[in-house]
């Protein structure tokens, strides 16, 4: 089991540093499923209205967990994961293609494609 998760994960990796690559040049299908949170300013910040030169300033775009065990229940999830497939020109093989900006959860880990990228 811990083999196949083993697997599983290198795959997605594999294939989601594939996809962000060829995705840099083009938007990213999906975008209509994120959520945007706004930043809370701390205890020493204040909101002055005034932008600083070195301030960047945005929101936060929070993507939904893809779950592994919901990838048979759900048609949706189902249609998402045959459309990357498709994009990549895979068939067969693989059962997720993970973006690098989305977190995936297989039985109780939670995983960041962000987290894997960094230590990369």
């Amino acid at each position: 089991m811990l083999i196949i998760a083993a697997v599983i994960l290198l795959g997605v990796f594999f294939f989601s540093t594939l996809y962000f690559r060829a995705s840099q040049e083009e938007k990213v299908s999906g975008e209509n499923n994120r959520d945007r949170v706004s930043q809370p300013l701390g205890e020493n910040q204040k909101n002055t209205g005034a932008i600083d030169a070195g301030t960047i300033q945005g929101d936060i775009i929070v993507m939904p967990t893809i779950d592994y065990k919901d990838l048979n229940k759900n048609k949706e999830l189902q249609q998402l994961m045959v459309a990357r497939k498709e994009k990549l020109g895979i068939k067969h093989s693989l059962d997720m293609i993970v973006h690098s900006d989305e977190t995936f959860k297989i039985g109780d880990n939670q995983i960041s494609m962000r987290d894997i990228t960094d230590s990369a």
